[in-house]
């Protein structure tokens, strides 16, 4: 079942419920596809089921279509690999009408989309790094609670499919609790984590956050949360997003300074030893010690990147040219 021409660039997170308009596209749902219409006074805000054999075809197309333009390291940093639910951040996903699946229905349905999903990515985005947002409520139909006791599993199967870690709510004191923070910790310098920063200060009434740390004016103290937040995480990669740009750079510009210095994966040599001259045709010895400067983890061991990374060494002449090139045999391993 192919996607009518264009409809890879309109076919755009399905399953959100954002914003008053479609987010599916109508031809989806004129083909078959079941959906829960939370508002009748708004009938475009139609949220497909994700179980849905005829959904799933043209999400399937459109993935499939993604990845032939974006399964590519040099254009793409990393994708989403789940992206269901409310603002496609995993949580809010909605499997039926109200009312209509019991607990141990919904948990069952919650597993075999993920699983679903988990394999179309896997399959097509072979070359990028896969991430899912670590949400105490993950793929769950509510948005707000206690954590359920699901998502912890659900997580570690995803990691043990290859998938690494984001978090959109960093700063964001009401969403970023505990068990997100020990949740990171637990997967610290074992997979990359991904930091988005939750409040949007030009629009959210951010100094309403519960730690009471954030004053009205101040976007300043914001930045400053979500740094804090990401050290702690030590997290790989920060979000300078559009909309934030100007506040990180005009009003926190020496924290960006510092996560330029001290953020992400840093290796660094601390200790090489070799001889001061070798004799021609003799063998040379070299020992070598490398070190993780920085706060995140250099994710060699993730599949899509599959041990890339190797030490090299090289001896020139007097003039600076290569006359021998030896690449190590064992891939970095890096815990710190």
């Amino acid at each position: 079942m192919a996607l009518k021409p264009g409809a890879a660039h309109r076919f755009q997170d399905c399953c959100r419920r954002t914003g008053p308009g479609a987010n599916t596209p109508q031809f989806v749902f004129d083909a078959g596809a079941a959906y829960w219409l939370s508002n009748p006074a708004a009938p475009t805000q139609k949220t497909p089921f994700p179980q849905d054999s005829v959904f799933r075809q043209y999400y399937t197309t459109f993935i499939e279509e993604l990845a032939k333009d974006f399964n590519d390291p040099a254009r793409t940093s990393f994708i989403d690999a789940y992206g269901l639910g409310k603002w496609g951040e995993a949580h809010n996903v909605v499997y039926a009408e109200p009312g209509i699946l019991t607990a141990e229905q919904t948990e069952t349905a919650k597993e075999e989309v993920l699983d679903w999903i988990m394999a179309l990515y896997n399959r097509t985005f072979t070359k990028v790094p896969l991430v899912i947002n670590y949400h105490r409520l993950i793929g769950h139909p509510t948005s707000w609670g206690a954590v359920n006791p699901s998502s912890e599993r659900l997580l570690v199967k995803a990691i043990n499919q290859g998938y690494s870690l984001r978090h959109d709510a960093f700063g964001m004191n009401g969403y970023y609790q505990s068990w997100e923070r020990n949740f990171a910790t637990a997967w610290k310098h074992k997979r990359p984590i991904i930091m988005e920063g939750g409040w949007i200060v030009g629009s959210h009434s951010y100094w309403n956050d519960p730690s009471g740390q954030y004053r009205q004016g101040h976007p300043e103290d914001v930045r400053l949360g979500e740094f804090n937040a990401s050290a702690q995480a030590h997290v790989n990669m920060m979000d300078f997003r559009v909309g934030e740009t100007t506040s990180w750079f005009g009003t926190s510009f020496p924290l960006v300074q510092r996560f330029n210095s001290e953020g992400g994966y840093r290796l660094y040599p601390d200790e090489i030893s070799l001889p001061d001259v070798v004799a021609n045709g003799a063998v040379a010895v070299l020992s070598h010690r490398w070190k993780n400067m920085g706060w995140g983890y250099c994710p060699n061991n993730i599949p899509q990147w599959n041990y890339k990374y190797k030490v090299a060494f090289a001896i020139l002449d007097t003039a600076g040219t290569v006359k021998n090139f030896l690449q190590t045999t064992t891939a970095i391993r890096l815990n710190g």
